[in-house]
């Protein structure tokens, strides 16, 4: 009797351990599919996030080929400034006519040939004394000299011109004289001057 109630709950523990394995297949079989879709997901989703990191990548050590960019430009301008600042002088100098005195008008004229009380050939002379006096530079002064009524001073009868070298602190005279004929010989004349040419000297700043 004791034989026969030990074989029996052999049996039904075995039947237990069977019925619990049997459990236990079905339960893994069922969330098999779940876990094996969730591990293939998971890993496609890491493939793709390390594709975009890499492009990422490529992306960020791609050169930028425009040349507009603020960065370029402003280095640009600031070099361009540069050199136009540059090439401004610091020193710009002028030129500036030297010192001198003009003054001690002289005429004379007198006539050469009448005919019926009348002047046709006259001797027209002008001087005018001119100094210079900067204490280091000579040069070339020229005076124009005009001849026009002296009733009537813009019609000019005749010109000429008169230049010389005059070194520093020195004094000439410089003249012009001339013959004047026909109809312009009988009128009465009048001598005026200007300079034409002065020597400069450079200053620099």
């Amino acid at each position: 009797m004791r034989r026969k109630f030990r074989t029996s709950a052999i049996l039904i523990v075995l039947i237990i351990l069977v019925l619990i394995s049997i459990l236990f297949y079905f339960y893994n079989f069922t969330t098999l599919p779940k876990n094996l879709d969730n591990f293939f997901n998971q890993k496609k989703q890491n493939q793709n996030n390390e594709d975009n990191t890499e492009n990422n990548n490529i992306n960020q050590n791609i050169p930028d080929n425009n040349p507009q960019t603020a960065g370029s430009s402003n280095e640009g301008n600031s070099e361009g400034q540069t050199a136009t600042q540059n090439s401004i002088p610091t020193n710009p100098c002028v030129y500036k006519q030297i010192t001198y005195s003009i003054g001690d008008l002289t005429e004379y004229y007198f006539c050469n040939s009448e005919e019926s009380r009348i002047c046709v050939d006259k001797t027209a002379k002008c001087s005018v004394k001119i100094k210079n006096l900067d204490d280091t530079l000579g040069g070339n002064f020229a005076i124009k000299f005009s001849f026009a009524e002296k009733e009537n001073r813009s019609n000019i009868i005749i010109t000429s011109t008169s230049n010389s070298i005059i070194s520093p602190n020195e004094q000439k005279i410089l003249k012009s004289e001339l013959v004047i004929q026909g109809n312009n010989a009988d009128k009465n004349l009048s001598c005026y001057y200007s300079t034409t040419e002065i020597p400069k000297e450079k200053i620099c700043s």
